[in-house]
């Protein structure tokens, strides 16, 4: 019997000598084409899998001036009844060039009800209906 096993919390670990964890080993996809086929009772939300990038102008109180902004928003699945949201946003110059990251938010619609997910993805609409879709990232 190890001193990890008798709860010496100065012991060593078990697995402090184990082999490199290999990457994440199973698929997810926002690219319907491509990898997991999407789980049944997500059909009806079918069109909200994807990528979208657009940009954006944005302001805060305490800030002096406005500010250019690009987001990128990607809703996934791995073939399990259940999303993922990610959004991404950065600070960008007139040309569009980045400056600083910004805003970053993940969410998991799981464990709740899909119609309320269909609404929350209705009320984001109009953010989806300005952005385009692009094509899959190399």
């Amino acid at each position: 019997m190890t001193d990890f096993d008798n709860n010496n919390p100065l012991a060593p670990p078990p697995w402090l000598n184990a082999p490199p964890i290999e990457p994440y080993p199973f698929e997810e996809t926002y690219d319907l084409r491509e990898g997991p086929e999407l789980h049944p009772s997500l059909l009806g939300l079918l069109p909200y899998v994807g990528m979208w990038r657009g940009r954006g102008r944005g302001g805060y109180p305490t800030l002096e001036a406005d500010f250019d902004y690009a987001q990128e928003i990607k809703i996934s699945h791995d073939g399990r009844p259940f999303l993922f949201y990610e959004s991404r946003a950065w600070v960008i110059d007139v040309e569009g060039n980045p400056i600083k990251p910004s805003n970053r938010e993940t969410a998991t619609a799981c464990g709740i009800s899909h119609t309320a997910v269909a609404k929350a993805l209705v009320r984001m609409r109009p953010y989806f209906a300005q952005a385009r879709q692009t094509a899959r990232d190399p």
